[in-house]
């Protein structure tokens, strides 16, 4: 029925997987509901095997505000662009490659507040968020008993507009892990 319905404007849209489900048929139902110029999109996808989400996703023009929960490794491509996106919350996502990271953030040139809720940086040795907007941070992997996730990477934002941090993590390293933008106001 979504398909069906045409390219008419959706202000605000959640989706839910769990279990089973057709990854073909989920991506074409994204890739619709992007064509439709969505502002809010909730993404809630539960797998045990990677997904591989709609490439299309990351440049998506009219998104003000995602939530995304995938628990598997975040695909990235290599062109992103949210020239709208003010708000960013990522649920127990996976990153992998450092320069995608760093090009997933710097390319929200409007992004006011992001939240990274039990996400894992696999490989990574520093996460770099550089967002020039950016007001609200929150890093939160506190309550994972998972042992990978930003233990062994040195956190770098640039944010000259930062007003609120918040940072929960276990810290288990010796060197420096936080490093904040001399331009920052915290």
């Amino acid at each position: 029925m979504l398909i069906l319905r045409g390219t008419s404007k959706i202000k605000k849209f959640a989706l839910s997987c769990n279990g089973l489900f057709d990854e073909s048929r989920i991506n074409a139902w994204i890739s619709t509901i992007i064509r439709c110029e969505v502002a809010e999109l909730i993404l809630v996808i539960e797998v045990k095997e990677a997904f591989k989400n709609p490439l299309s996703l990351f440049t998506c023009e009219s998104l003000i505000k995602l939530k995304l929960e995938i628990n598997s490794i975040l695909y990235l491509p290599k062109s992103i662009s949210f020239p709208r996106l003010r708000y960013l919350e990522l649920y127990r996502v996976k990153f992998r490659d450092e320069y995608l990271n760093e090009q997933l953030f710097s390319n929200c040139p409007v992004l006011e507040e992001l939240i990274l809720l039990e996400c894992t940086w696999v490989n990574m040795k520093s996460v770099c968020i550089s967002a020039p907007a950016l007001k609200r941070l929150m890093i939160d992997g506190h309550y994972r008993a998972n042992g990978d996730i930003i233990h062994n990477c040195e956190v770098k934002i640039h944010a000259p507009g930062l007003e609120y941090l918040t940072y929960k993590m276990e810290i288990k390293i010796k060197r420096r892990f936080l490093r904040l933008g001399e331009d920052s106001k915290i």
